[in-house]
């Protein structure tokens, strides 16, 4: 988006916010100075120190009497969504006579009843429902928008940065900065791709989002590509019924996710085969939902492919992989999260929300970030994580050496600064659903 374009978007925005709450005095007020000042500054004039800090001051009032408003209605808002439930409810029992009268319970049933009485004056609460609803997803929209600004100023403000408001505004979505990223240390794995910025951290390319089936079929691919001929073995109708199958047992799953090392040291002889191949069978004829001739096929399906070392290690480093993918699709049904989300974003909403609760110091520190590739002038959108202090549990150092003695229960227990961190992270996780 265009300078010009995001300054007048900006402009619209907080003048919208006046003209709706022209009934609320504080709110007007507040975003009235706040519309004037950004009116009074040109969109090419370089803000100093002094200047910077005035539009801070304003913004932070606005965004403090949005914020109270915000958290009034929305209280307001829950009172009315619990009416409005209660409303469905005794509406069911309203319409339907018969429904009312199957009650046995003579108590719940006078309940009932007074509260039919009450659905007219729940309906003239309820006229408000949809107007609150619609100020409340308002309010939060534009409370995020002053946030991104106030950070921007407070950025500008703290690193002694001379910028327009037109660069402001451009930077409030996500720093931008210009490197080579061909020249950047690459890490990670199958599911995302890490740069590493000396000195500073690691930068994330935003990846979008991909379905599930998509997800299966590029997994199928690599493993076909690595196990050649074996690879048929998953083209096999049977192959796809099989894992359909066994889809709903959380038991299965978890079972060949812990034990994936346990099952490949195993067939390194035809007699471990013969093992693992019995325990996946006797796992399906116990625990498998299915019709006889199904389970009857999907055990011949074994039978018949899992005959050596090489292809009973391959089905376990299928089935494996599967079970990341189930758990990974059931996790995100679970928490609500759209297969089409970047996921490499939650990095820096899990910082924002630490730092919204004053809980950053127990987390990395995230945000967006634009990269002007130099050497192919190409603009990479990302998310960017700053090094912290520690090290990789799994790489053995002298930071462990130093430290990790000094881990013991006593000092454990008697360390407060370490109970309150671990106390932040619960608290967090808990918040986001981790």
């Amino acid at each position: 988006m265009p300078d010009k374009t995001r300054l007048n978007k900006r402009k619209n925005t907080y003048n919208n916010i006046e003209l709706e709450f022209l009934y609320n005095p504080l709110i007007r007020d507040s975003f009235n100075n706040l519309n004037k000042i950004i009116e009074s500054v040109s969109g090419k004039e370089k803000l100093n120190s002094k200047k910077l800090n005035r539009l801070r001051s304003v913004y932070l009032k606005a965004f403090d009497v949005l914020n109270k408003e915000l958290e009034t209605q929305m209280d307001e808002l829950d009172r009315l969504t619990k009416i409005k439930q209660e409303y469905k409810m005794l509406e069911t029992f309203r319409d339907d006579k018969n429904k009312l009268n199957s009650i046995t319970d003579a108590k719940q049933k006078q309940t009932i009843l007074n509260g039919i009485k009450r659905m007219n004056e729940m309906e003239k609460q309820l006229r408000t429902y949809s107007w609150l609803k619609r100020h409340c997803r308002m309010m939060n929209k534009v409370r995020k928008t002053l946030s991104k600004d106030i950070n921007m100023i407070e950025y500008a403000i703290t690193h002694e940065k001379i910028l327009t408001l037109n660069e402001l505004y451009n930077n409030s979505r996500a720093t931008n900065i210009k490197y080579n990223i061909s020249n950047a240390t690459k890490t990670g794995g199958a599911i995302s791709v890490r740069y590493l910025i000396p000195e500073k951290g690691y930068f994330t390319p935003a990846k979008p989002g991909v379905t599930y089936d998509s997800k299966v079929s590029e997994f199928k691919e690599s493993i076909t590509n690595k196990y050649k001929s074996y690879g048929r073995i998953l083209y096999n109708p049977l192959s796809d019924s099989l894992v359909s199958a066994v889809d709903t047992s959380i038991d299965f799953w978890e079972t060949i996710s812990n034990n994936k090392e346990y099952l490949l040291v195993t067939t390194k002889s035809d007699e471990s085969v013969e093992k693992v191949k019995n325990t996946l069978i006797n796992f399906i004829e116990t625990n498998v939902k299915t019709d006889d001739k199904t389970k009857a096929d999907h055990i011949k399906f074994l039978n018949d492919n899992l005959t050596d070392a090489e292809s009973a290690k391959m089905f376990v480093e299928y089935l494996t992989g599967m079970a990341k993918l189930i758990n990974a699709r059931n996790n995100n049904r679970v928490l609500g999260i759209n297969q089409y989300s970047k996921i490499e974003r939650r990095n820096s909403a899990f910082y924002n929300v630490a730092e919204l609760l004053g809980c950053q110091d127990v987390v990395g520190k995230a945000q967006s970030l634009h990269i002007k590739d130099v050497s192919t002038g190409k603009i990479i959108k990302g998310t960017y994580m700053e090094n912290v202090e520690g090290a990789d549990i799994n790489r053995s150092n002298s930071y462990y050496d130093d430290n990790l003695i000094e881990l013991t229960p006593d000092n454990i227990n008697s360390s407060l600064s370490l109970k309150k961190s671990v106390a932040k992270l619960q608290t967090l996780d808990f918040i986001l659903g981790n």
